[in-house]
């Protein structure tokens, strides 16, 4: 989810035109009920999904489509085209207009969701749920989840997949042991972080004490540690510049270029292998990395713990992902029955096992003992139901995917010291205010 989300005005133009007329009709209005293989033939339907390029992830839905799905749907198959996540929006919409729309697609509550519920691509689902009476188990979800696909008080998704962004903290417990550290108060500061930072670095041996996630999530969750927010409660107002955000961004400059114990961002993108070399020492980052630590650490101990908190905001922000229906397929009724299966909860436990990819979040599927892979983990989804974050902000106007790719291309040149800070923090703030003034996606 780093990538920038870039599409055009003109693309949803010539969707909304394909959906124009026939096309909009069958797209807004529910199909029959029944299997939906094809009129006139015997031909199992084959349902054609737009995903991300995550390896584990589609293999298990592959898995699933062609074990559980095929047999119970008269042997209707689905067929993914990945494509890098930045780039679905504008697929998706291209197939619109030429016609040829995926039936599924996969959305993040932080890229392109709200441009596209706006837009009338995505299929509102309120009308399938309360067919299905779906509701009272949709009311088992983790509070924020489902709200986050809720946009304008209509539902176009439930997550298969959410998590509290980038505040718990990866450790190496080793280290900060032999040096007498003990991480155990979930009420530590950030002058508290600072001082564990300076006293496992080792620049001589290029180990830095931590590494910051310096990307529109990790500054989502490091304003809201200080109490603030990106954004205003409406998705309306900048708050960039903010004295909360500034206590985040003045204390994220001091740890890279004058205390010089976190490592430059533009320099590590992934964090990971480095840890694993024992060249970072903390990193903060969404829990259920802990699956691929387990793989990569051989060497020591490591832990996960959380990040200061430090205002009244709750810690972190919640991101989620659906698979989205689209509203131009021919299949909804089909689509809708691939969606429910994989948000069963003996599905949500596999995907844990399988530890690639982020959870279902129910606690029956979070606190299964078949889920229950590590005390990492555990921690992790503990911490999470006893404390649900926000979800993270929006914009009002549906412009949510400019706003967060400014904020992430913008900020660079502040870490990099090739900008003062000031100067970029002021200039960020307007370019965002800009994106948030114009008219609705």
């Amino acid at each position: 989810m780093n990538g920038t989300v870039r599409f055009s005005r003109r693309s949803f133009l010539r969707a909304a035109a394909a959906l124009s007329g026939g096309a909009l009709l069958a797209a807004c209005t529910l199909p029959e009920s029944g299997t939906d293989m094809e009129a006139g033939t015997t031909e199992p339907v084959v349902l054609q999904a737009l995903w991300v390029a995550q390896t584990a992830l589609v293999e298990y839905f592959e898995n699933y489509s062609a074990t559980i799905f095929s047999p119970q749907n008269d042997g209707a198959s689905v067929e993914f085209t990945l494509a890098p996540g930045n780039e679905i929006p504008q697929k998706m919409l291209s197939g619109i207009a030429a016609g040829d729309p995926a039936d599924l697609f996969r959305v993040v509550n932080v890229a392109a969701f709200t441009q596209l519920a706006a837009n009338d691509i995505i299929l509102a689902l309120d009308g399938l749920i309360d067919r299905d009476g779906y509701q009272a188990y949709i009311d088992t979800f983790i509070p924020g989840t489902v709200e986050t696909f809720n946009f304008n008080g209509v539902q176009y998704g439930i997550p298969f997949g959410a998590h509290p962004s980038s505040q718990y903290l990866f450790y190496n417990k080793t280290a900060l042991n032999d040096q007498g550290i003990v991480l155990d108060d979930p009420g530590w500061s950030w002058s508290d972080y600072v001082e564990v930072a300076k006293t496992v670095t080792d620049l001589d041996n290029d180990v830095f004490g931590s590494w910051v996630r310096a990307n529109f999530e990790g500054y989502m969750v490091g304003v809201r540690s200080m109490g603030g927010d990106l954004l205003n409660e409406d998705g309306t107002q900048s708050q960039i510049n903010s004295d909360e955000a500034w206590e985040f961004w003045n204390l994220l400059y001091a740890l890279i270029n004058e205390h010089k114990t976190t490592v430059q961002p533009t320099d590590v993108r992934d964090w990971k292998p480095p840890f694993a070399e024992q060249k970072i020492m903390m990193a903060n980052d969404n829990g259920y990395r802990e699956s691929f630590l387990r793989e990569m650490v051989q060497d020591f101990e490591f832990d996960t713990f959380l990040i200061p908190n430090m205002g009244d905001v709750p810690r972190g922000g919640l991101v989620g992902d659906i698979s989205a229906i689209s509203a131009a397929s021919s299949h909804h009724d089909l689509a809708w029955e691939w969606v429910k299966g994989t948000l069963a909860t003996e599905e949500g436990i596999k995907r844990v096992q399988n530890a690639r990819f982020i959870p279902l979040p129910t606690e029956a599927a979070l606190l299964h003992e078949d889920a229950m892979v590590s005390h990492q983990y555990e921690f992790y989804v503990r911490q999470w139901i006893n404390e649900p974050p926000l979800p993270a902000p929006t914009a009002g106007n549906g412009r949510t995917s400019d706003v967060f790719s400014t904020l992430q291309r913008g900020m660079e040149a502040a870490w990099l010291a090739t900008e003062p800070l000031t100067d970029v923090v002021n200039n960020v703030d307007k370019e965002i205010q800009d994106i948030l003034d114009m008219p609705s996606a």
